[in-house]
């Protein structure tokens, strides 16, 4: 009886686990509509007892209910899915297939391989007890293991797959794995063969997640060089748009220099009818070549000079106000990390201010200073409202992809935390300020 009532508890606790994978995959890749937590428990409640009843059906042998359990639990994860988060019902729907496709193919392969060891009749298996028990638990934390395993690989480094080119291989196991599944579930196919045909499904299945994991490598591979051959072609079009900016900003001096003394007779003319203030003006019209050349030329680092300058022209094209004070032309960073670090930093200073309605108080401040022991970034930038945090801390993106967007501060700081910076942020009420520190005696790359 003990052992009946500790078994029960045992599995009310394992589970747990598919449930809770759905939500943390789904909270992690899309963005919850919701602040309350009491909509997630709920959500992972109630597929939790859907679950539980198909176990529970199982046990009873009522086969054909437990079957269709399948569809009801995905068409309630589809529908709770568009309720409680935001993003494309098609990319909730990939990754419904991807975290219960790896669920079943777990079962089968944990279920064959226990055959294998302990050949039985698979309704011994099925049936409530130590062995099911034993099947279910293992199969349920490789489960999680394997989540946790693509978690820290894929969400939390963020390397980058073209998921594109993983969706003929997950279409080609569901073509595969459908008929084998179907054979897993349905004791009534199988009779006195069990053995023989769980041991074919396992050897199938492994073969089949061979070849996929394979298929994957080189796909990551070649998205891999993909990626960086992209970010190569995004630091040459920084570059040639710094050039350009150096070349526009010459040719403005160039023609200034010619007509300087014009300028000159035309300003003397001017004073001498002792209208000042038309003085003024003249040269306010000629002062902005003059300082939009010294700042394009006063960065002496040629990748910060490029990011700087695009990204002023793309502030001055959204009607923000931008300006800069940079005493500083060596970092401690290589040039990857240098323009990963401020593109991020100010495309997230630009994205805060494009939510702005007033265009008066839209403005981006770059300070970067060094004193005798330490590097200072400063940014500070105008906001609507103060953006929101996770438990963690961790700043949210409010668009609706959290995979390809939201990555710009966890770009920051791991690069502040790969020097040994610290990162600081300070929010009023309609700014945002990161400041970022290197100490030289934390900092081994240090200049």
């Amino acid at each position: 009886m003990l052992i009946k009532i500790v078994s029960i508890f045992l599995y009310l606790a394992i589970c747990t686990v598919d449930p809770f994978i759905w939500i943390h995959s789904y909270y992690t890749i899309l963005t919850p509509k919701c602040n309350d937590k009491k909509y997630y428990l709920g959500a992972f409640l109630g597929l939790y007892f859907i679950i539980i009843g198909k176990q529970g059906m199982t046990f009873l042998g009522i086969n054909e209910a437990s079957m269709l359990v399948f569809p009801i639990m995905f068409i309630y994860i589809i529908i709770v899915s568009r309720i409680i988060f935001q993003g494309s019902t098609r990319t909730k729907i990939f990754l419904l297939i991807v975290v219960y496709g790896v669920s079943i193919v777990i079962d089968c392969v944990v279920g064959g391989l226990c055959l294998l060891i302990k050949p039985v009749s698979m309704e011994h298996f099925t049936e409530f007890g130590v062995e099911n028990l034993a099947i279910t638990i293992s199969a349920r934390l490789l489960n999680l293991l394997l989540y946790w395993i693509g978690y820290g690989m894929i969400f939390q480094k963020k390397r980058c797959i073209r998921w594109e080119y993983l969706r003929p291989i997950i279409i080609l196991n569901l073509f595969a794995l459908t008929p084998l599944v179907v054979l897993f579930y349905n004791r009534s196919l199988i009779d006195d063969n069990s053995t023989i045909l769980l041991i074919i499904i396992a050897i199938l299945l492994m073969l089949e997640i061979a070849v996929s994991l394979y298929a994957s490598y080189t796909i990551y591979q070649k998205s891999a060089l993909e990626n960086k051959a992209k970010e190569r072609i995004e630091q040459m079009e920084l570059q040639l748009s710094f050039y350009e900016a150096i070349t526009e900003s010459t040719n403005r001096l160039r023609k200034l220099r010619h007509d300087i003394k014009s300028h000159i007779l035309q300003i003397s003319s001017i004073a001498k009818t002792e209208k000042y203030v038309k003085v003024e003006e003249y040269i306010d019209e000629l002062y902005p070549d003059i300082f939009d050349s010294e700042e394009v030329c006063a960065i002496e680092n040629v990748f910060l000079a490029s990011i700087v300058t695009q990204k002023k022209k793309q502030a001055t094209r959204k009607n923000i106000a931008f300006t800069s004070e940079i005493t500083v032309s060596k970092f401690p960073f290589s040039n990857h990390e240098l323009t990963s670090l401020f593109s991020n930093i100010l495309d997230n200073a630009i994205e805060a201010n494009e939510k702005l309605k007033d265009c008066q108080k839209r403005f981006i401040i770059l300070e970067i200073n060094r004193t005798q022991n330490e590097l200072n970034i400063i940014c500070k930038n105008a906001i609507s409202e103060k953006p929101k945090r996770d438990r963690n801390g961790n700043f949210l993106t409010s668009k609706e992809n959290k995979l390809n967007h939201g990555l710009g501060m966890k770009i920051i700081k791991d690069i502040v935390d790969k020097y040994n910076g610290k990162m600081n942020v300070v929010l009023g009420s309609d700014e945002f300020i990161l400041l970022l520190t290197f100490n030289k005696n934390n900092c081994e790359e240090f200049i």
